[in-house]
């Protein structure tokens, strides 16, 4: 086929003019797309180091109405512990009888006729070993 769509052989055996190449539009790089998940990771442990700085200081002076969060590592089991009072050493918290599987029981657990009726003394130490050892995993003040 010549350039201006002629052809000198029969029409069935020249072959069809070849379709002009396109330019795609070029993929994004590999460093931009590695660089937002960058961005994005750094987000999320910024926001975990925030939140967990912020439930240390929580922890450091406990309120009348802070709910602690405990894991029971055994179980994979959540439950509640709610502060009644703290004064000097100690805080006075009630457990909640219930537990759960969900790591965020706060919706589920916290009404008051699911807590203890008997209140029982620990010490500010204790709270933070509870802490470091993953027993205490989350604080919330309302």
């Amino acid at each position: 086929m010549f350039l201006d769509g002629t052809c000198p052989k029969p029409l069935a055996t020249c072959a069809p003019a070849p379709a002009p190449a396109t330019r795609l539009a070029p993929p994004l790089p590999a460093w931009a797309a590695l660089g937002l998940l960058l961005l994005a990771a750094l987000g999320a442990v910024g926001y975990g180091l925030r939140d967990s700085h912020r439930d240390e200081a929580l922890l450091t002076s406990p309120r009348a109405g802070d709910i602690y969060t405990v894991h029971a590592g055994g179980t994979g089991t959540y439950s509640l512990l709610k502060v009644l009072r703290a004064g000097g050493n100690g805080v006075e918290l009630v457990a909640n009888e219930y537990q759960t599987t969900d790591s965020n029981p706060i919706a589920l657990l916290n009404q008051a006729s699911r807590y203890s009726q008997e209140p029982f003394v620990i010490t500010r130490l204790d709270l933070q070993i509870m802490r470091r050892r993953g027993e205490l995993t989350d604080v919330d003040r309302p």
